[in-house]
């Protein structure tokens, strides 16, 4: 019964309390009518009895009203699906709320103890990962100089891990080319990067925003490295693929772009659809140095995950390698 309660509470309080005060309409409703069968009162009674049917026709349709199709059919859905398989059925709807709502709806009817020990465990791992991008924020600043502020890191931005790693990889590997499916905070450490190690690297990062890439050139312009890294502005147009019909950026920006080692896929935005960020591998293919690495940002998202299988299909001599970092990411090399 608890269980029952809680899973009803998870659509919103705000509705249960419309809905709580007609049903007390009702039940109040109906006493009359059955006062009036008592009294002998044909008139009270036929009153009565309207008013009680009347009231609880209102009843269920104001039920119907605010528990919509959808929350119903998501009730239902938690109701049966296994413990084991309520998460992925989150993730397959996509919108927050859904996710929210089945996490809570999984979370109340699970035992006691079974809840602390996914309480302790979420509070561990939230705790393990802020430690971890702290130390890659303080790697960070350690090997690298800057001269005026830095926006922060994650959210829309690649989280430190992955940024700490991208850099790394350009130390390592030393490639000529490197390419960015997106700009921002990335293009200008790869730019500070080549800067402080003297490295003949061409640095070139693809932005479908205006707006964004001018942001991203003046944050360039502050450190001192606009001429380390250009930003191409390219609008999201049709690729001509047809295995994915989502846009991508114009390829006319790829013009002069050979021997690529490093290509960081951290963009276009998902909202373009699944697989938006696709086309980035089959696009370049003929660009990529025979030694190259490609990072994939965000590979905790299924479409990242399902891009990357596509691209090893086309390049099987690519191998995969999937890094937990805080967003995920999924790393092709060859050679």
């Amino acid at each position: 019964m608890r269980g029952s309660l809680r899973t009803i509470a998870g659509i919103g309080t705000a509705r249960l309390g419309v809905l709580a005060a007609v049903a007390v309409m009702s039940v109040v409703g109906l006493p009359f009518a059955f006062q009036a069968v008592a009294d002998g009162h044909s008139v009270a009674w036929l009153v009565g009895l309207a008013v009680g049917v009347v009231l609880a026709l209102q009843t269920a349709l104001v039920a119907l009203l605010l528990l919509t199709r959808a929350d119903l059919g998501r009730l239902r859905a938690a109701a049966s699906a296994p413990r084991d398989t309520a998460g992925e059925a989150a993730r397959s709807e996509g919108g927050q709320q859904d996710r929210r709502l089945l996490e809570g709806l999984r979370r109340a009817t699970m035992p006691r103890a079974d809840l602390k020990a996914l309480i302790k465990r979420d509070n561990d791992r939230t705790g393990l990962d802020t430690a971890r991008q702290v130390q890659a924020t303080v790697n960070l600043f350690g090997m690298l100089d800057f001269r005026a502020e830095v926006p922060p890191l994650g959210g829309w931005a690649a989280s430190p891990d992955v940024m700490l790693h991208l850099v790394q990889t350009l130390l390592d590997e030393r490639p000529a080319c490197v390419v960015e499916c997106g700009s921002g905070s990335s293009t200008l450490f790869l730019a500070l990067t080549a800067r402080q190690h003297d490295l003949p690297v061409r640095i070139v990062a693809l932005e479908h925003d205006p707006a964004y890439a001018a942001q991203t050139r003046a944050l360039l312009a502050r450190h001192g490295v606009a001429d380390l890294a250009e930003v191409r502005t390219a609008e999201l147009t049709a690729t001509g693929l047809a295995e994915q019909p989502t846009p991508w950026y114009d390829v006319s920006a790829l013009d002069g772009l050979e021997e690529i080692g490093l290509l960081f896929v951290d963009g276009p935005p998902e909202s373009l659809g699944d697989g938006a960020r696709y086309p980035a591998f089959p696009l370049l293919r003929d660009r990529l140095a025979q030694r190259c690495t490609v990072i994939m940002d965000d590979f905790r998202r299924p479409a990242e995950k399902q891009a990357a299988e596509r691209w090893l299909a086309l390049a099987p001599e690519f191998t995969l390698e999937r890094v937990p970092f805080q967003k995920g990411a999924g790393i092709l090399r060859r050679g």
